[in-house]
């Protein structure tokens, strides 16, 4: 690594990191206003009495298209966070989320978006194959590393969180939250799915939460 892209990715990292610490602190607060404002639907989920707007954000689909949460509207989508690299916890949920996903009829079923939280490494291109490794009809998006902070707000606003470590090697590790998100047809988060995540149970809220809402359509 040249001593320029080394500089500019401690940079990056170091930039990350502090806004990274601040968001967690509100992330935190955010998930006890949302416990208060939320009808439990079982131990798994929570729903909440009032979907929350997402602010905005720039990504990248696998396509290198752009995509933003305007792209959410018109159907529901479980939403996770986190990256290709990751050795334990993003296959173990995707692989969930396929296994959640497959238990209901093709009506109700929801689309699955991974949302990369390590855009100096994943390129639209790797995470989109990465994604529907897990199942075809899964997608994924990826920001820059310029817009970083934004992609922490857009996070954040979920209830999510994630920060970079720096390692000796000169690399880094990504920590990040393990909830998965539902959005409504609108592109508000409606729901948060909190670990650990079990696909029937899973499969058993969605059912509940989707068939409710076409229930209230048809009505």
């Amino acid at each position: 690594m040249s001593n320029i892209h080394r500089h500019t990715v401690t940079v990056a990292l170091a930039v990350a990191a502090l806004v990274a610490g601040m968001l967690i602190s509100r992330s935190v607060d955010d998930e006890r206003i949302g416990a208060a404002g939320a009808a439990a639907t079982s131990q798994s989920v929570r729903v909440l009495e009032a979907p929350r707007i997402l602010p905005d954000v720039q990504l990248r689909d696998a396509t290198d298209s752009a995509w933003t949460p305007a792209n959410l509207a018109g159907r529901w989508t479980l939403v996770f966070f986190g990256f290709t690299s990751c050795p334990d916890v993003c296959p173990d949920t995707l692989y969930k989320l396929s296994g959640a996903v497959g238990q209901l009829p093709e009506d109700l079923r929801p689309t699955v978006l991974m949302v990369s939280v390590d855009p100096m490494r994943d390129t639209p291109e790797d995470l989109g194959r990465y994604v529907k490794w897990f199942n075809p009809a899964f997608e994924g998006v990826v920001g820059t590393n310029a817009d970083i902070a934004r992609l922490q707000t857009f996070a954040n606003a979920m209830g999510a969180a994630f920060t970079y470590t720096p390692t000796e090697d000169g690399a880094y590790t990504v920590d990040h939250s393990a909830a998965v998100f539902l959005t409504n047809p609108d592109g508000h988060l409606a729901a948060i799915f909190s670990t650990p995540h079990e696909p029937a149970r899973m499969a058993e809220d969605l059912r509940r939460i989707l068939g409710a809402d076409a229930g209230d359509q048809s009505g």
